[in-house]
């Protein structure tokens, strides 16, 4: 993936929405597809999962794209306004939830947490 692929994150949200609902539709054809051969899809590539986009999309922007635009970012120190703007489409991303209502993603409720049993072995 290049920084080039992750542009859209970077545009504005009207047009950053546009452009991830084009990637979305792309994805639930393949998922169709899928479905028609009797697989199941993933759920970013599963039609009826669609109302999990916003989440979806504050966990690709946290996950890959923040941390790739940071590099840029140290590296051509003129690249801020893209990770700025990358920030913007986030926020607006996580107003859309609360506006639906849906429950928020948070990054660091999805951090793995081992048991207290978890090295324990078993007989």
């Amino acid at each position: 993936m290049t920084t080039s692929d992750l542009s859209a994150s970077c545009k504005p949200f009207g047009v950053s929405k546009v452009i991830s609902q084009s990637v979305y539709e792309e994805f639930y054809n393949q998922g169709d597809e899928e479905r028609a051969l009797g697989y199941t899809p993933l759920s970013m590539m599963d039609r009826s999962r669609s109302l999990n986009q916003p989440a979806e999309q504050i966990q690709f922007l946290s996950v890959v794209v923040i941390p790739c635009l940071v590099m840029v970012q140290n590296i051509f120190p003129n690249t801020n306004p893209l990770l700025d703007n990358c920030r913007k489409t986030q926020e607006a991303w996580r107003e859309e939830i609360e506006i639906r209502g849906q429950k928020l993603w948070r990054q660091s409720e999805s951090v793995p947490r081992p048991s207290r049993n978890h090295f324990q072995a078993t007989d």
